[in-house]
């Protein structure tokens, strides 16, 4: 009875470690597909490049960088980013480990139109 009671509780660990090896298997290939992703917008980086400032405030800005990172610089306080940029909109990845964003732009001359996080168009300039 030792026996079979020591038998299947083998069978149940080596069940447990492959699920838990399943299940991070997934996550590896979310990220590298995240990363595949990230790499091909990144490709079309330039429209965006440079400094836009609110129009209402000059604390308040984006820095889009050549080499597709960034800032956003608001009430004294700065976030980091990576970004990729399809023409229609730019996806942030953030430094900080937050969640990615994805906001709809549109570029006139040296004015910026991005879509904030509750769906408004806000107007930066170009310096």
């Amino acid at each position: 009875m030792k026996k079979i009671f020591m038998m299947t509780l083998a069978i149940l660990c080596v069940g447990i470690m492959f699920f838990a090896f399943a299940a991070c298997g997934d996550e590896a290939k979310k990220e590298e597909k995240a990363e595949e992703t990230k790499t091909e917008e990144v490709s079309n980086a330039a429209p965006i490049v440079g400094k836009w400032v609110y129009e209402d405030s000059d604390d308040m800005y984006y820095v889009f960088n050549e080499d597709a990172t960034g800032s956003y610089f608001f009430l004294g306080g700065e976030l980091t980013f990576s970004y990729g940029d399809t023409g229609e909109e730019v996806t942030l990845y953030y430094d900080n480990g937050s969640e990615p964003n994805t906001f709809k732009y549109t570029i006139d001359g040296k004015t910026l139109q991005i879509e904030d996080s509750f769906g408004e168009m806000i107007t930066y300039i170009k310096k």
